[in-house]
């Protein structure tokens, strides 16, 4: 487990990721965080966020619509419980979190959690009742996830697409051109922002907090760019890969085991 050290303290919201695939939720709830915005601006204090550092990054497992409260009321930092630990840890954190507090997941929450788990490199061969321990829900609902998931690609069969067999490179390829794209867009709309704020056109963008959500979904573009081959299933497509036949950077950096580099 993550060991625990000078908790809670005070951490850059620059400095912390949050496109390691530890959202556990399907989306924002964006009353909620409209509603903690204007609480943290009429000085209410939240609990502190979990983060899990791996010795170079910080990674946000629980807390998003807390982080992201604190940079709409323009904040620069948030109170934060610190622990070490990997980006699988992050993961399964994230996995397990807000079951008992904070807004109330939704079904769709939940599924993502389990998917999320079950995508770690060997996790897939866990019981059901061991995922539901870590996300937090009951091992029927799991079950339920893994049928779902297996009807899905089955229905891909039946409808004429061959099963992937090995990676391709031409796919990398063009995963990448289109990342790509979208990255030095974000840049642009970055340098825009900021030149906007310069201006009379933008009195009231709060500048920080904008470069700071594009800087973010930059880097989570860049950590999303192909790196290579599946190790896992070698391109053959698999719940760690997502059925695409490689790895992102993200994963291939962080969430691949040694014993399976070789």
């Amino acid at each position: 487990m993550p060991r625990r050290d000078r908790n809670p303290r005070h951490v850059q919201l620059a400095s912390i990721r949050l496109d390691g695939g530890t959202q556990a939720r399907e989306r924002l709830n964006d009353e909620a965080v409209a509603e903690y915005a204007a609480a943290i601006q009429d000085g209410h204090a939240f609990p502190p966020v979990t983060i899990i550092n791996d010795g170079h990054t910080l990674w946000l497992a629980d807390g998003f619509h807390r982080v992201a409260a604190a940079q709409r009321a323009g904040q620069d930092r948030i109170l934060a419980n610190v622990n070490n630990g990997t980006m699988v840890e992050a993961i399964l954190t994230a996995a397990g979190s807000n079951a008992e507090h904070g807004v109330r997941r939704t079904n769709a929450d939940k599924k993502r959690a389990v998917a999320m788990v079950l995508s770690l490199p060997g996790y897939a061969q866990r019981s059901d009742r061991e995922i539901a321990r870590l996300c937090a829900v009951t091992h029927p609902f799991v079950a339920s996830c893994r049928r779902t998931s297996t009807d899905e690609q089955d229905q891909d069969t039946d409808d004429g697409q061959e099963p992937r067999e090995e990676v391709q490179a031409s796919a990398l390829e063009e995963a990448r051109e289109h990342l790509t794209e979208l990255r030095d867009a974000l840049r642009a709309a970055k340098r825009l922002a900021s030149d906007l704020a310069n201006g009379a056109h933008g009195a009231f963008l709060n500048r920080d907090a904008i470069t700071s959500d594009i800087a973010n979904a930059i880097a989570a573009v860049e950590g999303a760019m192909p790196a290579r081959e599946c190790p896992v299933c070698r391109g053959h497509g698999c719940a760690t890969c997502r059925q695409t036949g490689w790895v992102s950077r993200l994963v291939n950096d962080h969430a691949i085991p040694t014993d399976l580099e070789n």
